[in-house]
């Protein structure tokens, strides 16, 4: 890290994957990209930084950074700290905090590509914190693109629009990861995703928005494969408007399973209309798959202002399969209907409907 660079860096086809490029810190008064990479020869970046420039731009490449720290960049367009455009990348102990782009999206990392050639990004043991953007203020993912994020930490972003920890169009896997306390002013605090995900204990706490609070999850046609949610945890999220916790609608099924929605809060106490504390499911009929939850616990949610209703679980549309599920000690009845299978659901005669007095 001694070695300091007051200017910009290009990485191209001149080197091959014996390449390492290690120990210095790129910075300046200037807004370019602080290093521009567009090799496909598997080239391995080790503990730089890049500070207070334009951050980094993967362009047709393949390597792997790791051990280094982008931050405080701001750039004119999409990717503030990191832009990734048909590449093949694996980013590793990262640190991406505190980075901008202006009306464009990806705060922290944009994620590009086209169908015929995409990005194949993995994400491990990072930190992706305290970044700005329209949306997708942590991390955006375009069309095309695969993403497995593992071990890392999305938190505190910022978005003026949708998705502010995450904005999600195309492959997204996520593992053994946090996305909390996110502040969006659309949709999805944490996660905003228009395709099909998968979370693996993966935590959604403590994020804002108006819809959505910790995911937002739309779009899909009536052949889509759901969602899917393992071992998850979404609490303390908020949003002003319906779905405290997660919003679904369109043709987005979704399969939940040993999954905890708890805490979560929907509406202002002016709100109007508004429903669903825990849950908000209102997908389009008739879908080839319905939505499912298995051994999951939906209690104390709470839902706020007038003519409101549901705050564990709200319910239009297509109905849920419900297996082995609690619903319990949410703030107003539940909508869920159906013939939930070996559950307690308070208030629903067809279930056990016996407070588990939850310690």
């Amino acid at each position: 890290d001694s070695t300091i660079i007051e200017g910009t860096v290009t990485i191209n086809q001149g080197v091959d994957s014996t390449s390492l490029f290690s120990g210095f810190t790129i910075t300046g008064d200037f807004n370019e990209r602080g290093l521009n990479v567009s090799t496909d020869q598997n080239i391995m970046i080790d503990r730089i930084k890049v500070l207070g420039v334009g951050g980094v731009s993967f362009s047709n490449s393949v390597g792997t950074m790791q051990n280094s720290v982008i931050k405080h960049n701001n750039y004119s367009q999409n990717g503030g700290g990191i832009y990734i455009s048909s590449s093949t990348i694996d980013l590793v102990n990262m640190v991406i905090d505190s980075n901008t782009v202006n009306s464009y999206s990806g705060g922290g990392i944009y994620i590009n590509g086209t169908f015929t050639d995409s990005s194949r990004i993995s994400i491990d043991r990072s930190r992706i914190h305290y970044n700005s953007s329209s949306s997708g203020a942590g991390l955006y993912i375009y069309d095309y693109c695969s993403v497995l994020i593992e071990n890392s930490s999305i938190s505190n972003n910022i978005s003026s629009n949708d998705g502010a920890g995450i904005h999600n169009r195309g492959n997204l896997s996520l593992k053994n990861s946090k996305i909390n306390y996110n502040q969006g002013q659309y949709s999805g605090g944490g996660l905003y995703t228009i395709h099909k995900y998968s979370a693996h204990d993966v935590e959604f706490i403590g994020n804002q928005t108006n819809s959505g609070g910790g995911i937002y999850s739309t779009d899909g046609n009536n052949a889509s494969l759901p969602d899917t949610l393992f071992n998850c945890t979404i609490k303390n999220n908020y949003s002003t408007g319906s779905g405290g916790g997660v919003y679904y609608s369109g043709y987005r099924p979704y399969k939940m399973v040993n999954t905890l929605i708890t805490d979560n809060t929907a509406g202002t106490e002016e709100s109007n209309g508004v429903h669903g504390g825990g849950i908000y499911s209102y997908l389009n009929t008739p879908g080839e798959i319905h939505p499912t939850l298995i051994n999951c616990t939906i209690a104390n949610n709470k839902i706020n202002g007038t003519s409101v209703s549901s705050g564990g679980v709200y319910v239009q549309g297509q109905s849920i399969d419900v297996v082995n599920t609690i619903i319990w000690h949410n703030v107003l009845p539940n909508s869920l209907g159906g013939s939930p299978l070996n559950s307690n659901i308070e208030s629903q005669s067809n279930t056990l409907d016996t407070d588990p007095l939850f310690t």
